[in-house]
This record gives C-alpha cells, structure tokens and sequence, in this order.
C-alpha cells in the first residue's frame, strides 16, 4: 500500500494530465448538431427542386431524394408523373443536373405510381 501512495505522490503531476485528457475525450464533440443541420438543408433543397420541377411543362406531382456520400452530393433520384415522356425526363434530368451539379448518369427520373402513362 506504501508503494501506491508513494507512486501517486511522485507522478501527481502525470495522472493529473492523463485525468484531464480523459475527461476531454468522453464530452460530446458537437457532430450530431453538424450532421442534423446538413439534413435539415437537404431537404431544403429537395424541397426547392419538387418546387420548380413541379412547375415545368408535363411533370405533374413530384418527389426528390437527393443522396449523400462522405459528406458530398452522390446521386438524385426523381419520382414524377410525366417521366413516362421521354421529353419530360430529358428536362427534369437537365433541370436537375444544373442546381445540383450532378452528372446525367447520377440522375434517375421514374414514373409516379398512378402517373401519366
């Protein structure tokens, strides 16, 4: 028992820092704040996009997903009633592909269920 308190006194200073550091390494980072407020602004703009697409000539009711990947933009996917057109599709993935950035072939235009045929 001797030689515990006498290891104690002597690397005070050492178990101290390491305490601190522990303690430093358990609170809360703040990460679930930052990824909430990225979801919250996607689908802000999914919000914007059905917003416009719904406006466009033969699109009708309009849903938009856009995914994430390791913090970026990866692909979107639009569910609408025209996208049995091809010149529906041809506008939503071009009209997409402007406010978003995103290749064509990142893009995919489906057909509502109960949509157009």
């Amino acid at each position: 028992m001797d030689k515990l308190t006498e290891f104690f006194k002597k690397n005070k200073a050492v178990l101290l820092v390491l305490a601190v550091g522990v303690a430093l390494m358990l609170l809360p980072t703040g990460a679930r704040p930052a990824q909430a407020a990225t979801a919250a602004s996607e689908k802000s703009e999914e919000a914007r996009i059905e917003a416009i697409l719904s406006s466009c000539e033969g699109v009708g009711r309009v849903k938009v997903m856009l995914g994430e990947r390791d913090g970026a933009l990866s692909g979107c996917v639009i569910v609408c009633d025209g996208a049995a057109s091809a010149s529906v599709r041809l506008t939503v993935t071009e009209a997409v592909s402007r406010l978003t950035g995103l290749a064509f072939d990142r893009i995919s235009v489906i057909n509502m269920k109960g949509g157009e045929q």
